[in-house]
């Protein structure tokens, strides 16, 4: 996401590559009538996750946009599942799982639906009556699907996710200099819910309909700070913090550099540079303490 800010080793990006490669044809083979399982083998279509499907097909679309080959037909029978799983006739959820978990499973289909270019207006319609009653997460992914709706007037679209930004500014909670974004959702296991992962997700957002926020800074200051000898605690909260991480470094950084820098110590040159690229080496300068 960051190659053209940071060296790149070519060996670990080949390898990077190769990985995401592997994946998108594993999931080809794990696809199971447009949904997955948690475990793989498990044939039993009563055992589709629509959360699952949903991160699936963020992961497909993350791919596509960043320029790897993603298959057609797997995104077709995705949009199917989850266009299925949106109907208030669906069946197919496990018994253990929440009205919580059910509600925000169906938000995060609904973004990724829209996000894979399906017209989802009617859907956006219904859950953007009920904005006052639903949670930070339904409020993320609803801004997300309404953003990526080609079908709606932009007067419209920017109407709403103001409103929608408002309501998530709801769920602010402020320490020293920095602010997470917290969610009694939190508390829900079926859709593998932690702060990271919500501030990561309001972040990312954020970017996208709203960066010139002032509250980003301070969200970052928070995200970056939550790491754990570079582990942000799980896979899935690594996957998702480092996505909005990058994301905001393009967002507030979209240009290379172009500026010349002079240090002194006092009258006399310390280190002169001048950078054009965000790969330029870091120059150094010295001077003797008599100086």
């Amino acid at each position: 996401a960051l190659k053209d800010r940071y060296p790149a080793d070519p060996k670990k990006e080949e390898k990077a590559r190769q990985n995401v490669n592997e994946m998108l044809a594993k999931l080809v083979r794990w696809e199971q009538g447009g949904g997955f399982n948690t475990w793989p083998q498990l044939s039993d279509w009563n055992s589709r996750s629509v959360y699952l499907t949903a991160y699936a097909l963020d992961f497909i679309l993350s791919a596509r946009e960043a320029g790897f080959k993603a298959d057609a037909n797997l995104i077709k029978n995705i949009q199917g599942f989850l266009k299925q799983a949106l109907d208030s006739k669906y069946q197919g959820w496990p018994k253990w799982y929440s009205e919580a978990g059910i509600r925000q499973s169906k938000s995060y289909a609904l973004a990724m639906l829209s996000r894979s270019g399906e017209n989802v207006a009617a859907y956006i319609s219904v859950m953007y009556k009920e904005r006052n009653t639903l949670g930070l997460f339904e409020l993320v992914n609803l801004t997300e699907a309404i953003n990526r709706q080609t079908q709606l007037e932009q007067a419209t679209k920017m109407s709403q996710i103001n409103s929608l930004v408002k309501l998530m500014e709801n769920h602010i909670h402020v320490t020293a200099g920095e602010i997470q974004f917290t969610d009694n959702t939190q508390n829900t296991p079926e859709i593998w819910s932690s702060p990271v992962r919500n501030s990561a997700l309001v972040l990312k957002v954020l970017c996208e309909v709203k960066p010139d926020h002032d509250l980003l800074p301070a969200l970052v200051r928070w995200l970056a700070g939550e790491t754990r000898n570079g582990h942000f605690g799980t896979t899935h909260n690594n996957a998702q913090a480092l996505s909005a991480l990058a994301k905001y470094v393009k967002i507030m950084e979209p240009v290379n550099p172009d500026l010349s820098v002079k240090a002194l110590l006092g009258s006399s040159p310390l280190a002169e540079a001048r950078f054009t690229a965000f790969t330029d080496p870091a120059v150094r300068g010295s001077a003797p303490l008599t100086s």
